[in-house]
């Protein structure tokens, strides 16, 4: 294994899309969730991806209270970083200035000095916990985490129905007790326990902020609200909270009675120092327990949720509002520097003399930087394809997938224990898209909205005016994937990645009877006629009157999408497509040429015709 050390590394902001790939190649429990607040950096050894951490707000409601940072995933590539962690964690802490850090750390895996040097804290010793795997796997051969594995804690809140796509409801046993989620998993769904080494917990405070809750009251009220705050000083002191100019946010309750008492810039509050605090867990468990459950009982408490709660981002600092010459009215650090200037910063679209336009931070391409852990290999069930490591891409994708009846959707794709057409129809409604009317949302945004965002129609040199992906031609990248090779079975054809096309189409269609349409075209086990009737429905369109749809959309309809009616010098006025006219088009592909069987006919492009009708009528009659 090579080694580096730290100090040969740079680490940059990263998307989050390049730092999840990263985490599934080398994290055992696989890519975190993600969230809109996450930050995900990376460490660069020149151009090239060694580690990853993700950063957000703790994932458990306990923690929540205490902190208001995680590490949620640190892990490192074949390239072992001496100090790697630590100098991400401590670029992490200059930059985005957080009020404190926490993170797990398995007992059965490495050295867990690596947070001490980061100058972060043991907080607590690990404790032997329990987990549920499945069966014919052990805690140490399962990897895939809410598939192969599951802590008490995912089990017990979600239940299997959630995490496995069952349908086993409630379940009572014969004394009526209800039967608990997670022996759901072990009674209904192929798991067992097992006991496992815990976590050791770490943690991190800011030693530049200090905490403190207050009371605040007015002259002629007897109301008051009570409140916590931050400020940027070092241990401070009741006269460094009382400078501090802060009367509460609060709710619509407590803005009313403020217009009311405050006067002119809350000249006319009074604001008492109820506590001071080093971390932001002791002033929000003091907020909790001055203001408990009183905003409710007591008439003249301002408050209006309980205490303790909120106020868990992953940046912090001064939330100052400043107008940025960029980004308008954003927050600001206490340096005066915006915050959205911050994460951005080193990013930028450059050329790549490899892909063109792409994204940079700082000086690494982040396309280049995905590749490097990349390279063709020969792997002995597809042939060479690409291999991240030593890992088979292909492999690796079809360990999770197989083939499995569904009791609404017959024999189809399952990922693990889950159908993957129930997982999509979950996720994906048909609703109402104000641009788009009624089309398929993923959940409430319209995926033709989604599409439209990250396809534009820009020139290309070789293509014209075509769709692009970011700065790259869509016919380009398609193109790049395809080759023309020499097949044993259909001789020289298409290739797309290495595979023949024919062949990979053959492995799925067939011709068989269906008991409806007698012989007919079969995908896998369904008749492609049936499927179409059953997608297909007559109905009303406003242009063309009963047509033919498929879904809401009228077939003639989408048929004469992007068409025009212009004068073609050849043919007179006939349909276009952009410049071109769509007979000329048809005339280029059909010809008449020598066939060997047929003498002079009809082509379309190279095939003949009669030849392609007689294969297909020797296809039906052999079944």
């Amino acid at each position: 294994m090579r080694k580096l050390h730290g100090r040969q590394c740079q680490v940059e902001v990263v998307e989050p899309a390049l730092a999840r790939e990263f985490i599934k190649d080398h994290h055992r429990q696989g890519a975190p969730r993600h969230y809109k607040s996450d930050i995900s950096i990376g460490l660069f050894h020149q151009t090239e991806l060694v580690g990853v951490a993700v950063f957000g707000t703790p994932r458990t409601e306990a923690m929540q209270r205490k902190y208001t940072t995680e590490i949620r995933r640190m892990c490192f590539g074949d390239i072992r970083v001496m100090g790697g962690a630590s100098k991400m964690i401590r670029w992490f802490i200059s930059v985005f200035k957080p009020f404190d850090l926490m993170t797990y750390q398995h007992a059965g895996g490495g050295n867990t000095d690596v947070y001490l040097h980061a100058g972060m804290t043991l907080v607590s010793e690990a404790k032997p916990k329990r987990v549920l795997v499945r069966n014919g796997l052990t805690a140490q051969t399962a990897t895939n985490n809410r598939l192969d594995w599951f802590s008490i804690d995912q089990a017990s809140r979600f239940g299997p129905d959630t995490l496995l796509g069952t349908s086993l409801g409630e379940v009572f046993r014969d004394d009526g007790a209800r039967v608990s989620n997670v022996d759901l998993f072990t009674e209904h769904c192929d798991y067992h326990l097992e006991t496992v080494p815990g976590d050791h917990l770490f943690a991190w405070h800011n030693p530049n902020f200090s905490f403190y809750t207050y009371r605040i009251t007015a002259p002629g009220s007897d109301k008051y609200y009570i409140g916590r705050r931050k400020i940027h000083v070092t241990n401070a002191a009741e006269a460094d909270c009382l400078r501090d100019r802060y009367f509460g946010s609060g709710g619509t309750k407590f803005q009313n009675w403020l217009a009311n008492y405050g006067g002119d810039f809350g000249q006319n509050l009074n604001k008492e120092i109820l506590g001071i605090y080093r971390t932001w867990g002791e002033a929000a468990e003091a907020e909790r327990v001055l203001v408990s459950s009183r905003h409710l009982v007591d008439p003249l408490c301002l408050n209006s949720i309980e205490g303790g709660k909120g106020g868990s981002g992953i940046v912090r600092g001064e939330d100052d509002t400043a107008a940025c010459p960029v980004h308008g009215l954003t927050k600001h650090t206490s340096g005066g520097q915006c915050r959205k200037c911050a994460t951005a910063k080193g990013k930028s679209i450059q050329a790549c003399p490899v892909h063109g336009e792409s994204v940079f931070y700082g000086k690494n391409c982040q396309a280049c930087a995905l590749t490097v852990s990349m390279r063709s290999l020969h792997c002995p069930v597809h042939g060479v394809t690409i291999h991240i490591g030593g890992i088979c891409r292909k492999c690796a994708s079809r360990k999770m997938n197989s083939t499995q009846d569904c009791p609404k959707h017959g024999t189809v794709t399952f990922q693990g224990d889950k159908c993957l057409k129930c997982q999509a129809e979950r996720t994906n409604t048909m609703k109402e898209c104000p641009t788009h009317g009624a089309t398929k949302h993923t959940g409430n945004t319209c995926r033709k909205c989604a599409v439209a965002k990250r396809d534009t129609v820009q020139e290309c040199t070789e293509h014209g005016a075509v769709k692009h992906r970011g700065g790259r031609c869509l016919t380009c990248m398609n193109r790049s994937k395809t080759t023309t090779a020499h097949c044993d079975t259909h001789g020289q054809t298409t290739f797309h990645n290495d595979e023949c096309a024919k062949c990979a189409a053959s492995q799925h269609h067939s011709t068989r009877v269906c008991s409806v349409h007698g012989t007919a075209r079969f995908i896998g086990d369904t008749c492609y006629k049936c499927a179409v009737a059953v997608s297909d429905t007559v109905k009303v369109c406003p242009v063309h009157g009963m047509a033919k749809h498929r879904g809401n959309s009228c077939y003639k309809c989408s048929n004469s999408k992007g068409f025009e009616v212009r004068h073609c010098p050849v043919h007179g006025e006939a349909k276009h497509k952009g410049d071109k006219c769509h007979k000329c088009s048809l005339a280029k592909s059909s010809s008449m040429k020598e066939c060997r069987v047929h003498g002079m006919t009809s082509f379309n492009g190279k095939s003949c015709r009669k030849c392609a009708w007689q294969k297909r009528s020797d296809a039906k009659k052999a079944v």
